[in-house]
């Protein structure tokens, strides 16, 4: 089974595209854990995952979705393999939405106004989130 779960900010807004008949958006989103070191100092260790949503969802999430939000999901851990412009082979770890819960808008972000939709509101794409 190769199931993911993440809480996190999104870093940037989705970006939007078609392929063939169906719409993809992808985006970052940011996931931080703190802890204190042996000197005493907390530290906050960020990590940054690849979000890939299809369909239905990919529009919703376009639409209601900005950097800063909180968000969080399920999806499926897959792995891209590229040749880069060097001639070597590149392994990137994405991770393609199955479902999705709107958080709350980070404080303090400047696009908390573009989502009107209401807090905790969550959707699978079987269904009109908005109804």
């Amino acid at each position: 089974m190769n199931n993911i779960t993440l809480i996190g900010n999104i870093g940037r807004d989705p970006e939007t595209r078609q392929v063939g008949s169906n719409t993809v958006a992808k985006f970052s989103l940011a996931t931080s854990r703190s802890y204190t070191n042996k000197q005493g100092e907390k530290i906050t260790d960020t990590s940054w995952h690849d979000i890939e949503a299809w369909g239905k969802q990919a529009k919703v999430i376009a639409e209601y979705c900005a950097k800063g939000h909180m968000f969080a999901l399920t999806g499926e851990l897959r792995y891209d393999k590229y040749t880069n412009k060097d001639g070597q082979e590149v392994t990137r770890a994405k991770i393609v939405l199955q479902t999705f819960k709107f958080l709350q808008p980070r404080n303090g972000s400047t696009t908390a106004q573009k989502s009107q939709v209401d807090d905790g509101a969550s959707w699978t794409g079987d269904d009109d989130p908005w109804n």
